[in-house]
């Protein structure tokens, strides 16, 4: 392979007040890099959303973005199925980025790169799919329009965008406390349905995450029509929307087409 994510789940979490202000400090994603697939692979909702991903991809001789790709867990999952796709992955994290390489080195198909969601190294009209998945909710308020035109900017005519990752039902500010309702039930949620399926360390990190949900501390879940709009904003349409059961956990996939 060619070289050129998200903290989700520290080992650690500090929360305290000062001057009415919530800090909580976590590790890198470079230093849980060589811990992520094993602790979210054991999750089978985690497993559901590359399985309905790669469901979403068709033309098997795409050349597809990986956006946010961390260790490469959907890459993997899109080479099975699609063995004359070109992939790129794309990831901030120098850890995640080389947990993907090392995964990747003996295949010429697939190059990564150092690069964010908002400002993607990459050409116009390069790629015929994005996909995305778990990355974009640490996209924060003020980048998000951003984002959404950078996604438009590197699809093809036609490109599509595959988007999974965890959804709010409400939109507010930080301190609302029906967002912050439904930040802490579809965590929990989703947190419960890992304990039950015996993905116990990923239950746990679920939890130690919380705080920083509610807080949006590097976690900014949204709804899935504030991503709608921003992205229609941005020239993409054919929107359709793909709910991962549990449906109280607040996976979805978000799918559209460059116009």
């Amino acid at each position: 392979m060619r070289t050129g994510s998200p903290p989700a789940v520290p080992d650690t979490i500090v929360v305290s007040r000062h001057d009415e202000r919530i800090r909580v400090d976590r590790i890198s994603w470079d230093e849980f890099a060589e811990r992520y697939d094993r602790q979210f692979l054991e999750d089978p909702l985690y497993r559901d959303c590359l399985r309905l991903i790669v469901e979403q991809v068709e033309a098997s001789d795409a050349h597809i973005m990986d956006l946010g790709c961390g260790t490469g867990g959907v890459t993997g999952q899109l080479l099975r199925k699609l063995p004359e796709a070109v992939i790129t992955g794309v990831d901030p994290s120098s850890g995640m980025r080389e947990v993907y390489a090392q995964r990747f080195e003996a295949d010429p198909r697939i190059e990564v790169i150092e690069g964010s969601a908002v400002e993607i190294p990459a050409p116009d009209a390069a790629f015929d799919y994005v996909v995305s998945n778990l990355a974009l909710h640490h996209v924060t308020h003020e980048h998000r329009e951003a984002c959404a035109r950078e996604i438009a900017r590197v699809l093809k005519p036609g490109g599509k965008l595959v988007y999974c990752d965890h959804f709010l039902d409400v939109e507010g500010p930080t301190r609302d406390k029906a967002r912050c309702r439904d930040a802490i039930e579809k965590t929990v949620g989703w947190a419960l349905c890992s304990l039950e399926a015996g993905a116990y360390d990923h239950a746990l990190g679920l939890l130690r995450v919380l705080p920083l949900v509610v807080t949006e501390n590097g976690e900014y879940l949204t709804t899935v029509e504030e991503w709608s709009r921003l992205l229609a904003q941005a020239g993409m349409g054919d929107f359709r929307i793909v709910e991962v059961p549990p449906t109280e956990c607040g996976m979805k996939i978000v799918c559209a087409a460059r116009a």
